[in-house]
């Protein structure tokens, strides 16, 4: 009976590895925040908005900078009228259904949709590149969910912004500022399925 927990495990490594939760140079991407490995990489690219940089009217600029926030946070910037969507970006993701924040934010631009881009956890490399988005990277404040885990201050998040745990999909639909829906595939962004 040992060898189906064996296989188990090498079918998991291989789902993880392929989603880019693990990286092949060793890492744990994806299972951990790295929110003070990138702080220590760059501290000048973590940034907490406050009353001289309100969180709803962020913007980008030429200077990349993740401002490291929460669910309640977020959710207070969106329109009362129209749709907004929430968009959990895994930075080392490279699987068909990981989207580049310049895409997603064109489609959203199309469809006259307000972008909210968090990071799922923290990338310095990913993370210094000067996107083409209307708002900077969101970060999960890890230290508000009292977890370094990525899927323990996720789900928590997760829970927060939307007020139920039956997710399916990186893409969080909220209309009027309030969840509608979450999807996984860039196609579903469209008036047709929304």
């Amino acid at each position: 009976m040992r060898p189906i927990p064996t296989l188990l495990f090498f079918l998991s490594l291989i789902l993880c590895t392929s989603c880019g939760l693990i990286s092949i140079d060793g890492s744990l991407q994806g299972l951990n925040s790295y929110y003070n490995k990138t702080k220590a990489d760059n501290p000048n690219l973590l940034a907490r908005p406050d009353n001289s940089f309100p969180l709803c009217e962020l913007k980008t600029n030429e200077t990349p900078k993740v401002y490291v926030t929460n669910a309640a946070e977020i959710a207070s910037c969106f329109p009362k009228e129209g749709n907004a969507i929430v968009y959990i970006w895994r930075p080392n993701c490279s699987g068909k259904l990981c989207y580049s924040l310049n895409l997603v934010q064109e489609k959203c631009n199309k469809e006259k949709i307000d972008l909210f881009i968090v990071a799922e956890y923290y990338h310095t490399e990913k993370m210094e590149i000067n996107y083409k988005t209307e708002r900077p990277v969101f970060g999960i404040d890890t230290k508000y969910y009292r977890s370094n885990l990525t899927s323990k201050y996720l789900s928590k998040f997760r829970n927060e912004l939307t007020g139920t745990g039956e997710l399916n999909g990186q893409f969080l639909l909220f209309r009027n500022g309030v969840f509608y829906k979450s999807f996984k595939d860039i196609e579903d962004i469209d008036e047709e399925h929304l």
